[in-house]
């Protein structure tokens, strides 16, 4: 074979390597990073409860007003937005809540696990608890599927696994020219 052939060919694949990867690799991480956002949000929905309607046990996120805020402040520091847990009692006054996470209003959150707090009723914006989703659930297992098929196809395209192109059916053997 001539070698300036040889040569341009091996031109041609470095650069179609350099062009096609990193696609194929920014598709396939940005892939992964919907199916984690989705893995992380869904089967579970929030649904917002009268505090009166709530059960001794059920896991709960209360979000806490300006009120709530001061009133907290000796348990769990400044500016607490949310608070998850479970409830432990609920009194005419008062929401008694074990800790598992606090959230702050900057956006970060924090563990507190064991901790058992008072929340005033009139401290209280809004309380929700954990259901599960059926729908949501739906959606992130079709978007997984999908993700599957696509890494497939993806790495298909790109040369990775499958047969070589001189692998012949029958084991092969020698080639008569």
């Amino acid at each position: 074979m001539n070698r300036s052939i040889v040569v341009k060919t091996l031109r041609y694949a470095v650069g179609c390597v350099a062009q096609c990867a990193p696609r194929i690799l920014t598709a396939a991480t940005a892939s992964l990073g919907v199916v984690c956002v989705m893995l992380t949000t869904a089967c579970y929905t929030y649904d917002v409860k009268a505090p009166s309607d709530l059960l001794v046990g059920q896991h709960v996120e209360v979000t806490v007003n300006n009120v709530g805020r001061v009133a907290l402040t000796a348990d769990l520091g400044d500016d607490v937005s949310q608070v998850d847990g479970d409830v432990v009692a609920l009194t005419d006054s008062a929401l008694r809540v074990r800790v598992k996470q606090v959230e702050f209003l900057n956006g970060t959150a924090s563990p507190y696990p064991g901790s058992e707090i008072n929340i005033p009723r009139n401290a209280i914006t809004s309380v929700s608890t954990k259901q599960y989703s059926q729908s949501k659930t739906t959606v992130a297992a079709v978007g997984l599927v999908a993700l599957l098929i696509a890494a497939i196809g993806a790495l298909g395209l790109a040369g990775i696994g499958g047969s070589s192109p001189d692998s012949k059916p029958g084991g092969g053997g020698t080639a008569i020219q």
